[in-house]
């Protein structure tokens, strides 16, 4: 047992150390693991499995490219659509916004361009005046973004290499994996690897059904409100809905905000709140319990806590992996209780 946990911390510690570079990896193995099904349904047609994972990997990009090709031009049409009347929307800050946060909150903001101006000259002469150490910090820390950005558009071409090598030998990678166990355990870790399958594979597909009917949802309703940000509002709300309640937290936040801005009323601000309301009430009562269920078995407050902490951790690695990991863990866990339950020190303690 003691060579078990200390195998368990080290690799714990190997995982962090790497967690940059597995990045890529994570991402092509989820979408391995979320294409593998229909690759084995093409293999059981007796369709081989290299060209199935091909036609699949060739399938996929055909439906992001077309995906792409749709929604870039609408989203580009709203930015600029935003930025035209950008100035719009200072004046109201400056004329409404600025003035009730003075009121409210007792405080004096600058309220011209001239004034944030002056306000941002003193402030940057009250800095130290090591200008060389700050300015060294400044030039490093923009070729460290030039080279995350680098790795991170490396990293993103790696993904569809590893998920089709990942693909072609995924069912054998699993049987491969299960050899390191006693035959004695077999039976055992193959139930409870069956079981974090079904809640993982269920969670994982549904979870980004919902998200797409979310995204879809969300902009048709700011669509119909009129907000400039409609599409772009709607799909970071539905994505957003990956972490439980931030994509209600979202559209409540950037609708709400985007209405007064551009209209100055509070019927439209109304609105949009109802929009995010009524998708709310639709994702808990009829989408989710439909699509994804109970599949995971984790209470709500122990997926934000799983979130926040992965995040905490491993950054955006941790977000990503942070409920399946919980889920996995939740499993066990069950199981281990069951396993104690039948203890004689449990049923002696009765």
């Amino acid at each position: 047992m003691f060579y078990v946990i200390l195998g368990i911390f080290l690799f714990g510690g190997f995982i962090y150390l790497l967690r940059p570079v597995l990045t890529p990896f994570v991402l092509a193995f989820i979408l391995a693991y979320i294409l593998n099904p229909v690759v084995d349904a093409l293999e059981r047609r007796r369709v081989p499995r290299i060209v199935s994972v091909i036609l699949l990997v060739f399938l996929a990009g055909v439906a992001v490219a077309a995906a792409a090709l749709f929604l870039v031009p609408i989203i580009e049409s709203e930015i600029r659509t935003a930025i035209a009347r950008g100035p719009v929307y200072l004046e109201t800050v400056q004329t409404r916004v600025v003035p009730w946060i003075e009121e409210t909150f007792s405080v004096r903001l600058p309220h011209t361009s001239q004034e944030w101006g002056a306000e941002i000259s003193r402030r940057a002469g009250a800095i130290s005046t090591d200008l060389a150490g700050t300015l060294g910090s400044a030039v490093a820390a923009m070729f460290s973004g030039i080279l995350s950005l680098v790795l991170g558009l490396v990293g993103f071409l790696v993904v569809p290499v590893v998920a089709v090598y990942l693909l072609k030998d995924f069912n054998q990678i699993g049987r491969g994996l299960l050899r390191f166990l006693p035959e004695r355990v077999r039976p055992t870790a193959m139930a409870r690897v069956q079981e974090i399958n079904a809640v993982l594979s269920g969670f994982v597909r549904g979870q980004l059904l919902v998200c797409l009917i979310l995204s879809v949802l969300y902009s048709a309703g700011f669509l119909l409100v009129g907000l400039d940000l409609a599409v772009v509002v709607g799909l970071l709300a539905g994505f957003a809905n990956i972490v439980p309640y931030m994509g209600l937290a979202t559209s409540l936040v950037m609708g709400g905000t985007l209405a007064f801005l551009q209209y100055q009323d509070s019927s439209h601000v109304l609105m949009a709140l109802a929009v995010a309301a009524v998708v709310q009430v639709l994702e808990g009562t009829v989408i989710s319990p439909r699509i994804v269920g109970q599949r995971i078995g984790l209470h709500p407050v122990a997926v934000i806590f799983a979130i926040l902490a992965g995040g905490q951790l491993f950054g955006f690695l941790g977000i990503l992996l942070a409920v399946p990991a919980a889920a996995v863990a939740g499993v066990l866990l069950r199981a281990a209780a069951s396993r104690f339950r039948e203890t004689f020190w449990f049923r002696g303690a009765a």
